[in-house]
């Protein structure tokens, strides 16, 4: 398996050398920071510490382990953390968020030669891969150099499942090399055994643990001015299709409550200008946060398609409806973020992917089983003078230190 995976990537390294440098032209990767990707940096860990490294993906993923960050320097503050990722945003979120002490780095490809080189730049004792992120070359380098390799918050969608039963002689392979895996359920730890791993156990979802979004004080009270006197909703992480649901509803809504503002943060940003002219063929009056559009009296969507913002908006309104949920194929996003903020939060009938965070929380997450019961759950929220969901807030606040306890149990 090693050598194969030796010759394949010696094949891809001039093809996947070119892709880096065409996305730096385009700006997509980090012009500085690029050579990061082939294992080469020039800094250092601090001396005679054992290097702990943690890999990230997605945004979420990396605020997720910000306590856990945390809570290690306060125990062992001797080691050295490392956390790896993947784009630009998540970098610059972990940069702007995680401990100065800590050292991040854009992960490398998955080549042999480039992983080799970045282990033995940074010699880890451990890695701790989060969700769902698993690289042949990065697990067999790392058990073959000794290095305790752990899952944390480990999750196999339905897709991932298919993928890894498939590959069945692959699968074996990486999933006996890990040390330990957490995994967010028992359906998740069902199929980790299944696939070729041979040490799970269950513990509750880490994103319970997750710091609030940060969002600018100023920022909030600029925009609470703007919308005095406007009854407000969020609909977050929105994917194509249901934003048109979202206009259609905002019609009807208006009916009863004249000043309503509905706010649309798309989950892939670079789509506001279809979700703008939809909103616009519809009749209605729409503004963008990347244009610093003002929102005034007669504005009916305002959509925020500017990174790094969702907190802001989440603090602005007391109810959100989670995107990925109104239409089928996406299996729903993170409820936990609005919650912590104390939002009410609402997911349509499509969340196939938040099941375990539904059975946890109970009927202190609204949940529905049709478009029109979720239309009507909005229709409700809306008419209370204070919708928000302290209940809820709590609930997570508790699992959070619950959460957080265990995983450093087991992980230290």
């Amino acid at each position: 398996m090693l050598l194969f995976l030796k010759i394949f990537s010696y094949l891809l390294t001039p093809f996947i050398y070119m892709l880096v440098k065409k996305r730096v032209y385009k700006g997509l990767d980090d012009s500085k920071r690029y050579k990061e990707r082939f294992g080469i940096t020039h800094l250092l860990p601090k001396k005679n510490a054992d290097v702990i490294w943690f890999h990230a993906a997605s945004i979420g993923e990396s605020l997720s382990i910000l306590p856990i960050l945390n809570e290690w320097i306060l125990q062992k503050p001797q080691d050295q953390l490392l956390v790896t990722t993947v784009t630009k945003t998540s970098a610059k979120i972990m940069q702007d968020r995680m401990p100065k002490v800590c050292i991040h780095q854009y992960v490398p490809f998955d080549l042999n030669h480039w992983v080799r080189r970045f282990l033995k730049h940074w010699c880890p004792k451990k890695l701790i891969i989060i969700e769902s992120e698993f690289w042949p070359n990065m697990i067999f380098e790392s058990h073959k150099r000794g290095i305790k390799i752990y899952n944390l918050n480990g999750k196999l969608s339905n897709a991932s499942f298919k993928f890894w039963t498939r590959f069945n002689f692959l699968s074996k392979n990486i999933f006996s090399k890990f040390t330990q895996i957490f995994a967010q359920s028992k359906i998740d730890q069902d199929r980790y055994l299944s696939v070729g791993a041979k040490r799970v156990q269950t513990l509750p979802n880490l994103k319970y643990a997750a710091s609030s979004l940060p969002f600018n004080a100023q920022h909030l009270i600029d925009f609470k001015a703007h919308c005095k006197g406007r009854v407000i909703w969020v609909v977050a992480s929105t994917h194509e299709g249901e934003e048109n649901i979202v206009c259609n509803w905002h019609d009807k809504l208006k009916k009863q409550h004249p000043t309503l503002l509905t706010i649309i943060i798309p989950r892939h940003p670079a789509r506001s200008h279809g979700i703008a002219q939809l909103i616009q063929n519809k009749g209605l009056k729409g503004a963008r946060r990347s244009q610093n559009n003002i929102i005034s009296s007669d504005t009916d969507i305002y959509i925020v398609d500017a990174l790094g913002e969702v907190g802001l908006f989440y603090a602005l309104s007391p109810l959100v409806l989670m995107g990925g949920t109104l239409v089928d194929g996406i299996g729903g996003h993170n409820p936990l973020e609005p919650g912590i903020l104390g939002c009410a939060v609402i997911l349509g009938p499509y969340s196939a992917n938040l099941t375990q965070i539904k059975n946890d929380l109970g009927d202190v997450l609204l949940c529905s089983a049709s478009l029109d019961n979720t239309f009507n759950q909005v229709e409700k929220s809306l008419r209370h003078d204070s919708p928000q969901n302290f209940k809820l807030q709590a609930t997570i606040q508790e699992y959070g230190q619950a959460v957080l306890s265990a995983v450093m149990k087991q992980i230290l």
